[in-house]
């Protein structure tokens, strides 16, 4: 709610006293913001330099959506409306004891958590209303099914592979997970308290408190639990599947809610939203002809407020800063000096949107404000992005045995994504305002009023002839006011479902639905939105669906950092596990004895006993991953292997001149 001072709101006063700085105001803004950004890049890992850029980024973000009337580049608004959100979260638990006390997070198929009901209501049952021998029928059923559900942990069958994702509301338990464990025996009823820090980027405190147990099928009275730490993400999120190598694979996600869980067990999400975020730009930024907004008679058109920023005596500028900015977008794209080239790109992107918005102030103008966010989230947190150019060049710092290590660990890795984080809270904040501006805008329930989309529709199809299909709103009105709802659903369902922590991919389903709905009914296509909301797909979930059913040996040598750096990006995107890794003095004897191979000369992959040698190698690793079968079938052709293996031979056998390499040291 606003201040009022006189009657009149005290924001919109503010706002009309500085009326007459603007020319310097404006300018102010846009510069200091940039100045500030770089700032924040430049000392990005001393000072809080960018947590403190990201929070005053949010606060200012908030304020011109829900406070100030008014948003002054690069910021963007879309409504005026503000929630506060809860720093302490209190949640309860059931959990299956063995008889060696280790403790496992109950299975959601076991009971209707799995679909969608939740077992809050059981729990807190079971605490305050039932008597003891009820509460013992509950655990006895409970531990029936955990055990009768153990049995039938591997399967995998048409129903179970149609049913709707799991969204890591639920424990998943797999074959691997439970050889640890020994014969359940009781279940266990936990109370978890979490306390985040203020800017909601840690948990600060945690307390749990077993608050009910129960060995209800006779022999045992209790079990002394394992010593507690705070829970894992591993336990309550993810799949830990001992058939791939201890691979840690994610939940069963569409889309991802970077918010609830910043971590990742593999890094591609990353590369692939730069990939996908870079091409959109190019694609966005490519295509306008930029020295025309300066030229007659569209420089008359421009509003004055924003006039600084029109190169009017050197509109050829626009051009140069256009194809510099396509340039920096290629590297950016690749990993290549991401903190520089993503700043550059956020800041000339920035500057061509002034020049945009001086013409066209739509939300097509502002997605190049959104695009120059998530470029300085990505600047801001490069050292993220491990599979990258930078990734791999950070290598050159870690000793050879540091690399080995990592390429031959079973444990899976986490990442954090924080850049993917920051952009998903600002895409939910931007669609909340927006809902809450329609409820603001039509007094409550008037946007969603019968009258309201038909006559839009309506009018449109005179104005802006597309065709008759949408004229089926006129004829049935109800239809507007389900849209009408639906839309407000969706848009302030993505901040809603990103503060709770729990699966966006309906309301992302909703949205591109909503996006593509204006095609029909309006003529207009927010093609921004939709690559917007593609940035938060789990692409590691469609990368491990795409590999090959096989699994995979590979033979290195560990005295070789050219070697070892060489094959790092492959253990980074085997999200499936399905690659296991031997240095020569480790090799398998299965291998080892073989006279078909020298391990001395070349790197081997063996496919089920086929060996692969050198170049051949790299290919079929390559070919492990769908993803990949574009490169594939290239490396295939007889040109290009010929060539290819011609480079290899000549790399392995003069490694030790041209890089950091004892070959004859190796075991």
């Amino acid at each position: 709610m606003s201040l009022l001072v006189g009657g009149r709101p005290l924001a919109v006063g503010l706002v009309e006293f500085l009326q007459p700085y603007a020319s310097y105001l404006l300018p102010g803004i846009f510069v200091g913001f940039l100045a500030a950004a770089a700032v924040a890049v430049a000392l990005s890992d001393r000072f809080h330099a960018r947590t403190v850029f990201v929070a005053g980024f949010f606060l200012a973000l908030l304020a011109v959506n829900f406070v100030v009337p008014t948003a002054p580049y690069p910021l963007v608004s879309w409504a005026h409306f503000a929630e506060p959100t809860a720093e302490t979260e209190t949640y309860r638990e059931f959990r299956v004891v063995d008889e060696s006390g280790h403790e496992l997070k109950m299975h959601g198929r076991m009971t209707l958590a799995f679909e969608g009901v939740s077992m809050n209501s059981l729990r807190r049952s079971m605490l305050t209303e039932y008597d003891r021998e009820r509460n013992e029928a509950v655990a006895r059923y409970l531990l029936l099914r955990a055990r009768e559900y153990r049995d039938r942990v591997g399967e995998r069958g048409l129903l179970y592979r149609l049913r709707y994702p799991n969204h890591g509301l639920t424990a998943v338990w797999t074959e691997g997970t439970l050889e640890r464990y020994d014969a359940f025996v009781g279940i266990r009823i936990y109370e978890m308290t979490f306390v985040t820090s203020a800017d909601g980027t840690e948990v600060v405190e945690y307390e749990e408190e077993l608050v009910f147990e129960s060995f209800p099928l006779g022999g045992r009275t209790s079990v002394p639990a394992q010593p507690s730490a705070m829970p894992t993400r591993e336990m309550n999120r993810t799949v830990l599947d001992a058939g791939a190598n201890g691979t840690v694979r994610e939940e069963r996600l569409m889309f991802v809610n970077y918010v609830a869980d910043d971590e990742r067990s593999s890094p591609i999400n990353y590369a692939a939203a730069r990939l996908v975020l870079a091409v959109w730009l190019v694609w966005k930024t490519v295509w306008y002809d930029w020295p025309r907004h300066v030229s007659v008679p569209f420089r008359a058109m421009a509003g004055e407020s924003y006039a600084w920023a029109l190169p009017v005596g050197a509109p050829w500028l626009l051009t140069v800063e256009q194809w510099l900015l396509v340039g920096l977008l290629l590297l950016f794209a690749v990993g290549y000096r991401t903190r520089a080239t993503g700043f550059a790109s956020a800041a000339l992107l920035a500057h061509l949107g002034v020049v945009r918005a001086t013409l066209n102030n739509s939300g097509e103008t502002k997605s190049l404000f959104l695009g120059s966010f998530v470029l300085l989230f990505f600047a801001l947190y490069a050292d993220d992005d491990a599979l990258s150019v930078d990734g791999l060049r950070r290598t050159a710092d870690w000793s050879i045995e540091t690399l080995v290590e990592r390429l031959k660990s079973d444990a899976g890795g986490r990442y954090r994504l924080r850049g993917l984080t920051y952009s998903l809270l600002l895409l939910a904040v931007l669609f909340f305002s927006t809902a809450v501006s329609k409820v603001v805008a039509g007094d409550g329930l008037g946007f969603v009023a019968p009258d309201n989309l038909t006559r839009l529709v309506l009018v449109r199809s005179y104005v802006y002839p597309w065709y008759d299909a949408q004229l089926l709103l006129v004829e049935y009105p109800v239809l507007g006011t389900l849209g009408g709802v639906g839309t407000l659903v969706v848009e302030m369902g993505l901040l809603v479902a990103v503060l709770l922590g729990i699966t966006v991919t309906p309301v992302v389903f909703g949205l591109a639905t909503f996006t593509l709905s204006n095609v029909v009914l309006l003529g207009i296509f927010f093609v921004d939105n939709l690559f917007l909301l593609a940035l938060f797909t789990a692409f590691d979930r469609v990368h491990a669906r795409l590999a090959l059913d096989r699994d995979l040996d590979l033979v290195f040598d560990e005295r070789c950092r050219f070697c070892v750096r060489a094959l790092y990006p492959f253990k980074l995107v085997d999200v499936a596990g399905s690659v296991t890794f031997y240095s020569q003095s480790d090799v398998p004897a299965r291998y080892g004895d073989r006279e078909d191979v020298d391990f001395g000369t070349a790197m081997y992959v063996f496919d089920d006993g086929t060996a692969h040698e050198g170049y051949d190698a790299f290919r079929e690793l390559c070919r492990q991953y769908r993803t990949f079968l574009p490169l594939v079938g290239v490396m295939g052709l007889p040109p290009v292997r010929a060539v290819g293996r011609r480079i290899y031979r000549y790399v392995a056998a003069n490694r030790s001149r041209h890089f950091t390499c004892d070959p004859d040291s190796a075991g």
